[in-house]
């Protein structure tokens, strides 16, 4: 059974700033395989996303 997935809602500035941080936690992660690599993938396809609706806009 997959985990539940919850919406957040959060501002161009907060997944920048979320971006930054996992930038930062993954850079003493040894595991390529470990799960807050899969995190910050997410993190940065949704800020394509903010970003490419700006954009749009």
């Amino acid at each position: 059974m997959p985990e539940p997935r919850y919406p957040l809602h959060l501002t161009l500035v907060q997944l920048n700033d979320l971006k930054t941080l996992l930038d930062e936690a993954t850079a003493s992660e040894p595991d390529p395989d470990a799960a807050i690599f899969a995190l910050l993938d997410q993190v940065r396809s949704a800020r394509k996303q903010a970003l490419e609706a700006l954009d749009d806009a």
